[in-house]
């Protein structure tokens, strides 16, 4: 008998810790207000400021928008992501139909907070730019404790994108795909990628072709008699065309390292923004390819075009590639290298909680 009690006792213990640790942090219920501010974060005028940007927000789209921001003391021993998907899916937020509600949740104590998206936005407000505002614009007020700043910052991009309006601290808002600000500037990525590609192919196929140039000469001049006597014509021009301390890229060349260097800074950017969106950079890379297919032959064009010595030696490089030492579809023909520089050549109803409700987990979380 004695042991019957121990064991209903154990198992008592057992199932009751069970539950309480499946116990989770009871919701209040969604009245007229849009802020929820459970950890006594904000101070009145704070709180009556920000529930008044998010109802006139909710009254000028007139779609049946919500937008709350809960803000708690701790998720208890659910996830950021599982207290924001049960309290989204809770209060019913967006119009039925619609699903076009937003919810922000800040956890204090856990130092967490996440954007919880609608179906109905996540085509504008996605993931990469939900992630982006969190970092931006709030995580570096909530490290200094200005929590309500952060809140109300994130707010305002957030209800931007949601208006599809320029946001000039990410970028352009393009059919959801926000371009970073520094891949934004594809103008000066381009004339940085246009620089660089031609100083480096200015370099690089300089010393290339006096390689093969001195190879050339010192074959003619070891030959053998009659065979050098028939090549003076070709060591003349050889030693005429070797003078020259530079040589012009291609436009070939030049374009094709445009292109890497270009990509390369785009990449780079997209890292340090701190998402990677393959469709982001394939709407960039293929705009930029085909932007540079246009550009960079105009500006080789008028680079060139006010170069005598590059056109003087182009000719003398195209009448070497007509004999038989150097034919045009080498790896040094004028299609590959052009010609060269010389050392003088420069160089809803807003009173309770709407229809909707259906987030598919759409949305980013942050730490701070």
């Amino acid at each position: 008998m004695k042991y019957r009690h121990v064991i209903w006792l154990l198992l008592f213990c057992v199932f009751s810790s069970g539950s309480w640790a499946t116990q989770r942090i009871q919701l209040p219920a969604l009245g007229s207000d849009r802020v929820l501010d459970r950890a006594g974060l904000l101070s009145e005028s704070q709180y009556h400021t920000l529930n008044s940007q998010l109802l006139n927000f909710e009254k000028q789209r007139g779609d049946g928008t919500q937008f709350v921001v809960y803000i708690v003391p701790t998720t208890g021993n659910e996830t950021i992501e599982q207290f924001s998907l049960r309290a989204f899916n809770r209060w019913g937020l967006g119009q039925k139909g619609k699903n076009n509600g937003v919810l922000l949740v800040v956890s204090i104590d856990d130092r967490n907070m996440r954007f919880e998206v609608g179906y109905g936005y996540e085509g504008v407000m996605t993931d990469a730019i939900a992630g982006r505002i969190i970092r931006q614009s709030m995580i570096p007020d909530f490290k200094d404790n200005q929590y309500y700043a952060g809140i109300q910052n994130g707010v305002s991009r957030a209800i931007n994108v949601m208006n599809e309006a320029p946001d000039y601290q990410m970028g352009e808002v393009h059919n959801g795909i926000v371009l970073p600000k520094s891949v934004e500037h594809y103008k000066l990525f381009y004339f940085i990628s246009f620089i660089a590609a031609y100083f480096t192919m200015l370099f690089y196929g300089t010393k290339k072709r006096r390689l093969y140039i001195e190879k050339e000469i010192y074959s003619i001049e070891h030959a053998s008699k009659s065979k050098r006597a028939k090549k003076q014509k070709q060591l003349a021009k050889l030693k005429k065309y070797y003078q020259y301390k530079y040589y012009f890229p291609s436009l070939f060349s030049t374009l094709l390292m445009t292109i890497l260097y270009y990509l390369a800074l785009m990449l780079l950017a997209i890292w340090l923004e701190g998402d990677f969106s393959p469709i982001l950079f394939l709407f960039v890379a293929l705009f930029f390819v085909v932007g540079s297919m246009f550009a960079t032959p105009i500006l080789f064009l008028v680079i060139h075009t006010i170069s005598p010595t590059y056109r003087q030696q182009r000719r003398e490089w195209h009448d070497i590639c007509r004999y038989y030492y150097l034919p045009s579809s080498s790896s040094f023909s004028s299609s590959d290298f052009s010609s060269s520089s010389s050392s003088s050549s420069s160089s809803s109803d807003s009173s309770s909680g709407g229809g909707g409700g259906s987030s598919g987990g759409g949305g980013a979380s942050g730490s701070w």
